[in-house]
This record gives C-alpha cells, structure tokens and sequence, in this order.
C-alpha cells in the first residue's frame, strides 16, 4: 500500500505541474460551485488571457453575446435537441420504429456557476470566448444517451457529474471525513472557506479530488459513453485555438472529470498534426439549440437535476454575500436564510410557531455546528442540522415534514432568469407565439384570463379549443376547461359553450422548449406525444383495451389531429377480436357512440370507419354478455354498467347499426343459467322485459326462482331487484307482484336481517325518483288495507326521544327473548302501527 500510495503521490505532483502546457492554463471546476466560480473570475483576471475556452457544446458559441447581454438574467440555459431523421443510430432487431429518435438537452447556467462567470469576465477582458465540447448531437451519436431498445428520451442535463459522486475516492472519502454525502464533503473540502484561500492553492486542491476520483474508472466505458470522445474534441479545439492566437494566454475551463486528463493530451497531441477526423453534418431539421429562461427549481439536483449543486438559493445567497465584499458571507446567509424560513412557515401553518427565539437559537446553533466540524462559518448542511433541530418541536414525520418542506422551498429559490430578444428560440416556441397572436390571446402578462368558446357555431372558436386540447394534453400549464364537453368521460356532451381559464407564464415556454424534441409546431408535438401513447398501450398489454384506443381516437378528434386518426382506427381494429373484457368494449362503444354524435362539431370524417368500427365492438361484446352470469358481486356493477350502456345503443340514434338479437340472446343464456348472478340476472331480467322478450308472468318467474331458492341469500334475493329496477325501474310500479313478493319476504325476516339487508334494499330504490317511490309507497300501503303509508317524519318527536324509545324496545325485546317469549315480542311490535 505504501508503495501504491508513492506512486499516486508521483502522479500528483506531475499532475499539478501540467496543469499549465505553455500557454495553456488548465481549470478544473464543480458546476455551478459559487467558490470555483470565485477563484475562476480572479484567475482570468491575473492571467488576462486571450482565448477564454469553455466544456460545452461547440454551437453554443453562438450565443455569448446573448449571455452577457444587459437584458439576459440568470439562471438561464441553453436548450438543444436532435432528432434523428438520417437513422444514424442502429438500433438492435426488434426495435423497428416509425417516428425517427428524438433527444433533448439542457445546459444551464446561474450567476455563480464558473462558466457564466468565465463567459463575463472574458468578454469583459476582450478575449475571444468559446465552447469546445462535442455538440449534442455528436454526442448523441458518440453513444452517451443511447442505449438498445431507446424509444425516446426525456431532458437531460449536458453537465452530469455522475462519475464524481459515484466515485469509489469520494464515497470514501465521505465516509472518513463524517459527510453524509458527495455533496457535504465538497462543501466541507471546498465552499466553506473559498475565499480566504489562495487561487493556485484552491486550483490545485480541486484538480487533486478530480484527478483522484477519476482514477478508479474503467476507461472502456469512458470510451463506450463517449466520454473520450468529447476529450478528443476539446484537445482539437484547444490546438485550433492555439494556432490562432500565436502563443497568447489560454484559458481552459472544464469539468474536473475531464480536466484530470487533458493536460496529458494536449501534451502528447501537441507538435504532431491533428488528426484528420470527419464529423457529421446535420440538417436544419435534425438540431436546434436556443437560449431559453430558467429557474432555480429546475437547476436544483434535489428535483432530479442532474449535475450541480443542491439548493440553488442557498449558493446564489452566499454568492450573491461574497461579490458583495461580505467578510462573513456564510454566517450571514445562514441569517437571512433562517428569518426567511420562519417567516413561510408561520404564513404556511399558523399552527406551527417559529419564533424570533427560534430563529436567534438556529443561528447560535449553525454556527456552534460550523465550529466543531472545522468550518470558518455554517455551510448547508450546518444550516439544516441547526432548523431541523431548532423549528421542529415536534415529530419529524409529522411536523417536520412541514417545517422542512418549508426549508427546502426558501433554499432551493424561486428565482427565474430571463433572456434577451432573438436568442433562438425553438420553432415550436414561435408557433405557440404565432398561433396566440392569430387567436387573440394576450401573452404579455401573467392575468388568469377567462374565455367562452362557442365551439359548435364558430370555427374560429373550434380552432382555439382544438389549440387548448393540444396544450392540455402535452401538459404545457397554459390553458385549464372550467367548463364543457368531456366526450371520454361522456360528461357535458350536449353543451354548446366550452369555458377555458388560460394564462401566461416562463413555465409555458420553458415546457414547449422541452417539447420541442417532439415537434416543431404544437400541433405535431402533439401529435408525436400521441403516437407515442398508442405506441405505449401495444407495449404495456393495455393495446387489447378498447375503451383506452377509443379514448385516444376521440382526443385525437378533439385535437384537430385528423391525420392519426386513420391509424388509431386501424389499431382499435386488431385490437377488438383480442378484447375479452366485456367492460371495456362495451365501455369502448359508448365513447364511440358520442364520437359519433359529436362527428360533425369534431369535422370527423371517417365516419363509415367508425360505424364499421361501433359494429365490430358490438357483436365483439354481444359475444361475451353469455359468460357473464356467474361472475362475482364485485364485478357485478361494471357488467350492469355495461348491459346498460349497450341497451341504450340499440335504443340510440344509431340503433339501425346494431342486431338486436345477438344481444337478447346473450341475455336470455344468463336468465336460464342454472346458476347466475342475482344482481346481473336482475338487470338482464329487466332489459328483456322492456324489449318486450319476458312477459310479467315470465318476469315474477324468474324473481320467485331467486327469492325461493335454498342457494341464494338474503343479499341476493335483494340483488336481483336492484339489478331489475337498474334497467327496468318502471317494473316497480307496473308490476305489482314484484313489490309483493319483496313485502312478503321482508316479514320473515328478523329485524337483524332486516338491517343486514337494508344497505342493499337502499340501493334497489336508488334510482327511483322521489314520485315514483310515492307510487310504490302506495303500493305496499295496499297490501296491508290502507291508502298510505302516513306520516313517513315525525318532526314532533325529538332525535333525543326516538333514541330513547329504540333503547327501551331493544332491552325489552332481549328480556322476553332471555324467557323465550321473543316470538310472542315480533307479533306484537308487527301489529302495533
């Protein structure tokens, strides 16, 4: 180990002396570390160098005037894409796919991130300021966000830092200094005390911790990611720039990562010829890359960022303290913070008292924390240990969760940047812009803004809600429906006004930037996101759902996207033959039946399609409706639901569509099973009475089987009444039998079976409108001899009195039980009115 631990030393030290190669001066930073961004404004100062180069994707050069422009605040980032039209990208057999690969990246950038501050004092020094990397899409094809069976991919972040937190150096490292993390040991080795450190100290101290995480990594898989790709560019980027500049300062700001190798290639690459290697040419079509608005929640690593420092306001404080000359930035950051924090939570939860006491013993405790773990004022995690400790009196499951969910929203900021004109935005950004223009609908304030569209007699009014519909579905927080149509759901169909909340905000743009790897305008984004849910349905199993392929052929239809139509339909028919669940077709057949209604506010036009389609789901679920009889009383709902929903198609304005036979006769298989269930046989009872296929003799048949069977329970002989008055409500009052043989039932029962009943008998006379209980109320008082029920409310008896007399019935009928004479109680409490 001595010996090992040597030759580390010896490569270290030949490290540090190569971190300048002639003109050549190496940086290694942390991203978005406000002390490298410190030590890299004084560097550049010193060095006043000529060529300011930067790890970045190499067309974000473009965009430096943009970023040191008065009108660009941070944070913002670059965001660029690649969609790959060209199939460069061989995927394996069995990953065949329509839609080319789409991929999307950012790189973003706050006040105290190093290359932001890099950028500034560059052009501020006059130096000529670039971005060396691979760009994204070379990247993409060196293989670094691309694995077998990709599909697409979601945002990424172009400055990961995956291989240092994941180092087996650093894990150790943290382990034996006591930090809980990667993040806790950079702040305790690096933040802490920044500032009264010397720059070349510092330069070296972090190149050390890179150069030592990096050692343990298989350089196989840096070449398989692309990691050594990109090395190999930056290196021809650092000689081309070189050979402009004629021995002038350079300046070379990267991630430690890649700094820990650099120096090593750039000197054996130096004297030699580059190499000759041919990059890929991309069309306008395949990669776009703007400058776009940011925010500290989006940058914070907490949130899923994924290189970077956590808690984005916590550093942009202590930063913000440090340009400002602050001789303790730490301390009173940890202040500012700890005010702040009390303050939202006694706004947040009146219930939770944070008190300046509170507030003045966090501070005390911060920075007696800072003191014992050797720091020269609070850092983070002295920070949150001291509120942890100080604000929450209570348990941290419960309480805490509050006091902390608080904390984490003040440190992590809500801070967003803006950008100055014509920073290129993506074209799906300027087709969102155009298409508000052309709507006249204000973008250039954030008012919540109400509109009543009239969607059935204005086009221009069907356009607009199609344009809400798209945004709505691609998730983009623009526009919200208080009010109209839902056809999937079947809710609102026969209105003819929509009613939209709508409102600007950077979070509608920031999003259409995400979703430009899916389109260029809206309306193809849209389109893209919906071919990627049918797509989704075929892989997970759910493609045999008819009811989900025919909710995403009504969106599609509200969308305005006629052109996936023909191919939702061509899926929804492969799919119906393999559908066994009968709640989903007949589920399917509905919403299809209100897209049919609907066609002409939609502009559908394949309407034979759909009725070819409603046919085939309807024989598809006809089918079934003859296995249904036994199945269980927790299925039993969905499959009324379903009986019904195909009764009211043959009752519907498209009833001439649909064989009627095909479904009574599945009806009639469930009313002569030998065994069915109640509620369901019920229901098929009910629908065949009222298509005139059972008679009323025919119909108290089948209810005398169920009340006098030995196989069925109190439960179920109830059932098969709420499964009948479900389809055949009307049967309750039109056949006076019904309601007899449930009265004669009722009297045999005790009055615990009766309660046991009773939430089933509620259930039976649901549906029943307050006159038609009237009309059975007359009923039942006829068969007892009288003309009505009476007085159903007592409003002159107290609940108190009720309660009471119910207690005293109830212990005397337990005492004349006890001597055996509870018979002789039930006659007598029959009798009484």
């Amino acid at each position: 180990m001595p010996g090992k631990n040597k030759t580390i030393e010896k490569q270290l030290s030949e490290f540090y002396d190569g971190l300048v190669v002639d003109d050549v001066h190496f940086f290694g930073i942390r991203h978005h570390s406000p002390a490298c961004a410190w030590h890299v404004e004084k560097f550049i100062r010193r060095v006043r160098p000529r060529s300011v180069l930067i790890e970045g994707p190499a067309d974000m050069t473009r965009f430096v005037p943009v970023i040191v422009h008065r009108h660009t605040r941070p944070p913002v980032a670059a965001f660029t894409s690649y969609v790959d039209k060209a199939r460069r990208i061989r995927l394996p057999e069995g990953h065949k796919k329509d839609e080319p690969l789409r991929f999307g990246a950012y790189y973003p950038m706050c006040s105290y991130s190093p290359e932001y501050v890099a950028i500034r004092r560059g052009v501020e020094l006059g130096a000529d300021v670039r971005f060396i990397d691979l760009t994204f899409p070379e990247q993409v094809l060196a293989g670094k966000y691309t694995r077998p069976g990709l599909r697409s991919v979601g945002m990424i972040s172009l400055l990961e830092e995956d291989y240092l937190q994941s180092s087996r150096y650093v894990q150790q490292l943290a382990a034996n200094t006591g930090c809980r993390d990667a993040d806790e040991l950079w702040d305790h080795l690096f933040e802490v005390d920044s500032t009264r450190c010397d720059t070349d100290e510092f330069i070296r101290r972090v190149a050390a911790h890179c150069f030592l995480a990096r050692v343990n990594h298989d350089p196989r898989v840096l070449r398989l990611d692309g990691t050594v790709q990109r090395e190999r560019a930056m290196i021809r980027a650092i000689l081309e720039q070189r050979a402009r500049t004629d021995g002038s300062p350079i300046v070379v700001v990267t991630g430690g990562f890649h700094t820990a190798v650099l120096p090593s290639m750039l000197k054996d690459a130096s004297g030699k010829p580059p190499e000759d290697e041919k990059r890929p040419e991309f069309s306008k079509e395949e990669t776009s890359t703007s400058l776009i608005a940011y925010s500290f929640d989006q940058l914070d690593s907490l949130n899923g960022y994924a290189s970077g420092m956590p808690l984005p306001g916590y550093y942009e404080m202590v930063w913000r303290l440090m340009t400002e000359g602050s001789e303790d930035s730490l301390s009173e950051a940890a202040g500012r913070l700890i005010v702040d924090v009390g303050r939202f939570v006694r706004e947040k939860n009146r219930s939770i008292s944070v008190s300046a006491t509170d507030e003045i013993a966090a501070l005390a405790q911060a920075r007696v924390l800072a003191r014992m773990r050797g720091h020269v004022g609070p850092a983070r995690e002295d920070l949150l240990d001291a509120m942890r400790s100080c604000f929450v009196a209570g348990s941290m499951e419960a309480e805490g969760v509050v006091v902390m969910e608080v904390v984490r929203e003040v440190l992590s900021g809500w801070a967003a940047g803006t950008v100055a004109p014509n920073a290129g935005l993506p074209p799906v950004v300027e087709d969102f812009r155009q298409l508000t223009r052309k709507y006249r609908l204000k973008i250039d304030d954030t008012i919540r803004r109400e509109i009543v569209l009239d969607v059935h007699r204005k086009p221009v009014h069907r356009r607009i809600s199609r344009f809400f519909t798209q945004l709505s579905f691609l998730e983009v927080p623009f526009a919200t429906m208080l009010r109209g149509a839902d056809f999937s759901a079947g809710v609102g169909v026969d209105l003819i006004r929509e009613q939209w909340l709508y409102a600007w905000s950077p979070a509608v743009e920031g999003k259409l930037v995400g979703l430009s790897v899916h389109g260029d305008t809206v309306s193809s984004a849209a389109l893209s996101r919906l071919e990627e849910a049918v797509a989704g349905l075929e892989e997970q199993g759910r493609g045999r759902s008819t009811r989900e392929v025919v909710s995403l052929l009504t969106l599609a239809c509200q969308m305005g996207l006629t052109g996936s139509v023909s191919r939702i339909a061509g899926v929804l028919a492969e799919q119906i033959g393999e559908d066994a669940s009968f709640r989903s077709l007949a589920g399917g057949l509905e919403q299809l039946r209100l897209l049919w209604r609907s066609r002409s506010t939609l502009d559908l036009t394949e309407t034979d399609r759909v009725k070819d389609l409603a046919k085939a789901i309807y024989v598809k679920a006809c089918y079934l409706v003859g296995t249904l009889a036994n199945v269980t009383d927790e299925q039993a709902d969905e499959v009324i639901d379903g009986i019904m929903s195909i009764r009211e198609a043959l009752s519907g304005e498209e009833s001439d569509l649909f064989d009627s036979e095909l479904f009574l006769h599945g009806l009639g298989e469930i009313l002569w099973a030998r065994r069915s269930n109640a509620s369901v046989a019920g229901a098929a009872a009910g629908v065949m009475y009222t298509r005139e296929r059972l008679n009323e003799a025919g119909l108290l048949k089948h209810l005398s089987g169920t009340v006098n069977s030995a196989c069925v329970d109190r439960q179920g002989k109830v059932a098969f009444v709420r499964g009948l008055f479900c389809t055949c409500r009307e049967a309750a009052w039109r056949v006076p039998g019904i309601i007899r043989s449930l009265s004669e039932i009722l009297e045999f029962w005790s009055e615990d079976e009766f309660l046991a009943a009773l939430p089933d008998l509620r259930l039976a006379f649901a549906d029943l409108t307050p006159r038609e209980i009237d009309r059975v109320s007359v009923l039942v008082a006829g068969f007892h001899g009288e003309e009505d029920l009476g007085e159903l409310v007592h409003h002159d008896v107290t609940e108190e009195e009720f309660q009471f007399h119910v207690h005293i019935t109830r212990a005397v009928g337990e005492v004349l039980a006890a001597q055996g004479l509870g018979a002789m109680s039930a006659d007598s409490s029959g009798d009484s009115k």
